[in-house]
């Protein structure tokens, strides 16, 4: 497992030490006491504890992405895309869901196929059989070794389950209720064949594990930067729910005009938003909150939609539903 830590030096945190108590010195002679300070989101990873979790692209499973087709152990071809993103260097057991089609050495025999790939740190989990089935309903996790798929079938059973456990860097058959002979039957992922070139490369560094996103963040509330003066204060937690912070001169109390996002577009009104703290997103982002995607590549604007469906633009005097299906 890869994992990058800072380092801090001791001069500089006994420097930073001395400088905390005289300023906590001087705040106590004045009957003061500092504001605290409300979180940020790093601009280009997520971290847990110290550990940076790298992009997909980074992992060994990486080369593959450029070109979105791998090798089976039959000889066919899988044409796919990572329908859901759960790898995560800083885990002993991560994975992705790839969805896609089947296509044989002619090009033709086309059928739809999906499978989870198991990574163990940026490492590919030793000795899984990728074995491809109609489609992935679930992946869950048991533990920080285990996982259950529910697989979904043409045939009956219709569902079935695979749990596996990382034994160190080893993938291993726990429990399954999938036929013997479906899974002897099954082509299978062969996740040693080498990279097939692609033109496009490998997706670019600099998003989280290696997706459209600058960050995937927990639900929760967030300070939005919108132009000069001009923020918006949300909470995202399955609904989006937002209050216009704006600076008044002379330090009036700043306007609480209230917009709540509903699926035949906003509603406005008043109200008084929630104590914080809010955790503040930079500017020019791309980010998914929970299962809202928050737009703020706009200089003028923000804007929130969940993955394909229509949302809405709001600016600091505005708000407008928006196309996005």
């Amino acid at each position: 497992m890869v994992r990058r830590r800072r380092t801090i030096l001791a001069v500089g945190a006994l420097t930073a030490l001395t400088a905390l108590t005289a300023l906590t010195a001087l705040l106590t002679a004045c009957g003061s006491t500092p504001a605290a300070e409300e979180p940020t989101v790093p601009t280009a990873t997520s971290t847990r504890g110290e550990c940076f979790s790298g992009d997909l692209a980074e992992s060994e499973f990486g080369p593959h992405l450029g070109s979105s087709v791998i090798r089976t152990d039959s000889g066919e071809y899988v044409h796919f895309g990572v329908a859901d993103n759960a790898y995560d260097s800083c885990r002993d057991l991560s994975w992705i869901v790839l969805d896609g089609q089947i296509v044989d050495r002619a090009g033709a025999g086309i059928r739809p196929a999906s499978t989870v790939i198991f990574f163990h740190g940026t490492r590919l989990a030793d000795e899984q059989q990728p074995r491809l089935y109609l489609g992935v309903e679930s992946v869950q996790r048991r533990g920080e070794t285990g996982a259950t798929v529910t697989w979904r079938h043409e045939q009956p059973p219709h569902r079935s389950e695979d749990t596996v456990s990382l034994t160190g860097t080893r993938l291993t058959d726990i429990n399954h209720t999938t036929p013997e002979q479906r899974r002897a039957d099954a082509p299978v992922i062969d996740l040693h064949s080498p990279p097939i070139e692609s033109g496009s490369g490998v997706p670019p560094h600099g998003n989280i594990h290696g997706g459209p996103f600058d960050a995937v963040l927990p639900a929760g509330r967030y300070r939005i930067p919108l132009t000069e003066g001009h923020d918006l204060l949300c909470e995202l937690d399955g609904t989006i729910d937002c209050y216009r912070d704006v600076d008044v001169p002379g330090g009036g109390e700043p306007a609480t005009e209230r917009v709540t996002v509903t699926p035949d577009g906003p509603v406005t009104g008043t109200g008084r938003p929630p104590t914080g703290p809010w955790t503040t997103l930079p500017r020019n982002g791309y980010f998914r909150i929970g299962d809202t995607i928050v737009d703020l590549t706009d200089p003028a604007e923000a804007r929130f939609h969940r993955q394909g469906g229509d949302g809405v633009s709001i600016s600091p005097d505005s708000a407008a539903r928006f196309g996005n299906s």
